[in-house]
């Protein structure tokens, strides 16, 4: 019905941005990401001014498709920049540190959606220290949004830096206690940290959501015959 809604206002209003935008972030959401790239290009037809928003759907979308080396770097420096121009729109004299604390939800919002997709862009591009800093900042814009806490949980993993990634995944776990992969990535870092009895609880947990999840099997087993060595 929405996107009946967005055909229906195309052809309507076809010079203002929010039917577009509406029609890209929900083909975006559900995985049709050749149908979003069509919303964007139909705008750009159209003589659409991009909005901030519109924008960043944008990047996003393309980088679920896969993109070249050369496409993916032109994604990231679009991202740099719409940061920069959402922080400048923030505080214009850049004189205010808590300027992010002080701007409208909204904006928060826009802004800590950006960092997180640029420290996706810069993971890809295996800029490790640029990727923590930008999920970083994400959180202490929106720090609501458990899934940073996910993505940074992971960053560190990557990393080898298991008590920094147990932290994080640790404060998302009220939203994905259901998760079978944030357990998983839990029993991983208390295993690289000589937990032993800790992780394997993780790896039961994700065995209960998930019985045919293959690597928390394979430590299950090996956890039952270590302690069949020590027992005999």
């Amino acid at each position: 019905e929405a996107i009946y809604d967005y055909h229906r206002a195309v052809e309507i209003f076809g010079g203002y941005e929010k039917p577009y935008r509406i029609a890209a972030k929900i083909f975006f959401f559900v995985g049709q990401y050749e149908d979003a790239v069509s919303v964007f290009e139909r705008a750009r037809e159209n003589g659409v001014a991009f909005g901030p928003e519109l924008r960043l759907y944008e990047i996003k979308t393309r980088r679920k498709r896969k993109p070249s080396k050369e496409e993916h770097r032109k994604l990231l420096k679009d991202c740099q920049a719409l940061a920069e121009e959402l922080e400048k729109e923030a505080e214009p004299d850049g004189q205010n540190p808590d300027f992010r604390d002080s701007r409208p939800e909204a904006q928060r919002e826009l802004l800590g959606e950006v960092c997180c997709t640029l420290g996706l862009l810069y993971w890809d591009e295996k800029k490790a220290d640029a990727a923590v800093r930008a999920m970083a900042d994400a959180i202490r814009i929106s720090p609501a949004h458990k899934e940073y806490r996910m993505f940074l949980g992971e960053f560190y993993i990557r990393k080898e830096n298991y008590r920094a990634a147990l932290l994080h995944l640790g404060e998302a776990a009220e939203a994905y206690g259901d998760d079978p992969a944030f357990h998983y990535s839990r029993g991983l870092c208390l295993q690289r940290l000589g937990r032993k009895n800790e992780a394997f609880e993780e790896f039961t947990q994700v065995l209960e959501l998930d019985d045919a999840y293959r690597d928390a099997n394979e430590y299950a087993a090996d956890y039952y015959w270590e302690k069949y060595k020590d027992t005999y």
